[in-house]
């Protein structure tokens, strides 16, 4: 399984956050993954005071899914980050778990509450929802509220705060690949997949326009 996401940041962020990701199921429940991602790190001013922005991020895990039931879905996802690009370069450990429930032929709904353990703990909580309107075309679109933890920046101050990170998007999955493929297009403040396991906002809060693709054997 491989994956690719940029989100190009414009106004006063001016960068390019981009992600590479490649995930081996060694059987029907269980995978490892590697990915990495991130941006050039460089000073910014989109506010009162000058604040760095950017950095990159390495992370290796696994998953378990469990999705014996064709409504329903469940995983869990341990991964060691290095470095954790913000607020510090310390590594650190993250989890994310994911319940999904599908109702009717066309709605998918997702729970995902996510932490990372380095300096400091994050916590969020989150979902999301699928909506199938075409054969293959969906919308989707997400939200990770911060309850513990800061992943974002007063652009005035410069103090660290919580910062609300949302994603709307479209999806679109190519019949000729027969499933195997999907292409993603939307927008979002969140700055990628694999900075914090997707639980930072743009530095400057801004939004960008994102695409990914995904790729199974």
């Amino acid at each position: 399984h491989f994956s690719a996401d940029v989100r190009p940041f414009g106004t006063a962020e001016n960068n390019t956050y981009s992600t590479l990701g490649l995930e081996y199921g060694f059987s029907s429940t269980m995978a490892l993954m590697f990915r990495a991602g991130g941006a050039s790190r460089q000073l910014i001013t989109p506010g009162a005071v000058p604040l760095l922005a950017g950095g990159r991020e390495y992370e290796a895990g696994g998953r378990w899914m469990w999705n014996q039931k064709r409504d329903m879905l469940f995983g869990v996802q341990g991964s060691l980050l290095i470095p954790t690009s913000r607020p510090d370069n310390r590594a650190a450990i993250g989890g994310e778990a994911m319940l999904g429930k599908k109702f009717g032929n066309n709605i998918m709904l997702y729970f995902t509450p996510k932490a990372t353990f380095g300096s400091a703990l994050l916590a969020t909580l989150g979902g999301g929802v699928q909506f199938q309107f075409e054969p293959n075309i969906a919308i989707i679109g997400d939200v990770q509220i911060p309850i513990i933890g800061q992943n974002g920046f007063n652009t005035t101050s410069g103090d660290t705060i919580k910062k609300e990170l949302w994603g709307l998007g479209l999806r679109y999955n190519p019949s000729v690949f027969r499933g195997k493929a999907s292409l993603d297009l939307g927008v979002t403040n969140g700055v990628g997949r694999t900075l914090g396991l997707s639980t930072y906002s743009a530095t400057a809060g801004s939004a960008a326009f994102y695409f990914s693709v995904n790729l199974r054997p």
